[in-house]
């Protein structure tokens, strides 16, 4: 989902939207690579690097994540955390189980772990 903080218009809204949508298949690529270990947005922020060779913008990766768990592809797990690279404490995402990855924690009630 593109935000147009901007306002941009015409063919340059249609390209950063198609951007935005890109860069979320990109998080969502690299999380379902990784399916096993939960990931946080550092860490996705290093994989992007590692793996496409270039660097994209916290605020846009934040907000893939957010949009992704939202959409129902990714979950969010407060409960599971990590120190990221300014020091503070980052939680994790991860693919939507399908199947019995998280099937002893995973609360449908409550859309999460329990």
């Amino acid at each position: 989902m593109y935000y147009n903080t901007t306002n941009e218009t015409g063919e340059r809204l249609k390209k950063s939207r198609k951007s935005a949508q890109s860069g979320a298949e990109i998080v969502y690529e690299i999380i379902a690579k990784h399916k096993r270990r939960p990931m946080t947005r550092d860490e996705v922020l290093d994989a992007v690097v590692e793996l496409y060779g270039f660097e994209m913008d916290r605020v846009s990766c934040g907000r893939a994540l957010t949009d992704l768990a939202t959409d129902g592809r990714l979950v969010h797990l407060p409960s599971i955390k990590r120190p990221g690279k300014r020091g503070k404490q980052q939680t994790c995402y991860a693919p939507k189980p399908a199947g019995d990855l998280f099937a002893d924690h995973w609360d449908p009630m409550q859309g999460g772990l329990r």
